[in-house]
């Protein structure tokens, strides 16, 4: 069982801590949140579109599915259908560099073609008929560039070099088994257009390598991560500690606001791996 920040529980598989089992989730009110209500319908139908061949900007073409449709029941009892079409962009290949250590792992880039390319969302249809348009940075690991929203406006992003988490090394193709190495940078910044006036928040990191966002008007935010220790264990990833909110810059601005979290957790007896970190 795991229990999110908001009290919402997930079960989750027996087998593996970080498997979602679909099975039943339950909100802060009791409420359960499951695919199919008390009398066994269906909350979602889903429906794939017919296949089609998409093309990308550097011309590999892949076979898929050309939309899927999303059927929901409103609080009226009425039918509401939400659509997906997709698109292709070309990946980014080349991130081996000094990976490779045989015979423990080998580390090998994709040649570009087809099985360089990834399927994303291309558009959002709403019930109403209003879109969401995507755009991705073509021949990155698949950022997105730029959301257009139904009122006009957009949102863009620009990101970070390099990535954001080493390289997973368990199963790797010395036993047989080939494990990709998802490279993804970090956003740099995003800018929220609204009638040709630009917003933008930088993403960055203060002295201490403390995540910090800094907001339109220049204003600073330093985010702190920390690992949660239960039995002699460290949680396998780190959770949020502390935010404080600066008027201005956090080196020479005044300090407005500071939250600070504590975190309890369960070792569930396998490895420290198995660790759940529970709600504040």
């Amino acid at each position: 069982m795991l229990t999110l920040k908001d009290g919402t529980q997930i079960v989750l598989s027996k087998s593996s801590p970080y498997v979602f089992l679909g099975s039943s989730q339950e909100d802060t009110n009791g409420n359960l949140i499951n695919a199919t209500d008390t009398l066994g319908r269906n909350l979602v139908t889903t429906t794939q579109g017919p296949t089609t061949t998409l093309t990308s900007p550097l011309g590999y073409q892949r076979n898929t599915t050309s939309y899927t449709l999303y059927t929901v029941q409103d609080s009226n009892g009425s039918s509401q259908t939400y659509r997906v079409d997709y698109a292709l962009t070309d990946l980014a290949t080349h991130f081996c560099g000094s990976l490779n250590n045989p015979p423990i792992y080998v580390c090998t880039d994709v040649s570009p073609g087809q099985y360089s390319t990834l399927v994303v969302p291309g558009k959002l249809t709403l019930p109403d008929g209003q879109t969401y348009q995507f755009s991705w940075t073509n021949q990155t690991p698949g950022e997105l560039g730029s959301v257009i929203l139904p009122t006009g406006g957009s949102i863009s992003y620009t990101y970070g070099s390099g990535c954001t988490h080493q390289p997973v090394y368990t199963g790797s193709n010395y036993n047989g088994t080939t494990v990709p190495y998802d490279c993804k940078a970090g956003v740099g910044s995003r800018t929220v257009s609204v009638n040709s006036v630009n917003s933008i928040w930088n993403y960055s990191a203060d002295s201490s390598g403390h995540p910090k966002l800094t907001d339109p008007n220049g204003n600073d935010q330093i985010h702190v991560f920390s690992y949660v220790s239960a039995s002699s264990y460290l949680s396998p990833s780190t959770v949020e500690t502390q935010v404080s909110y600066y008027q201005g810059s956090s080196s020479t601005g005044k300090l407005l606001k500071q939250i600070t979290t504590d975190y309890t957790g369960e070792a569930n007896g396998c490895i420290p791996e198995c660790m759940v970190v529970l709600a504040p």
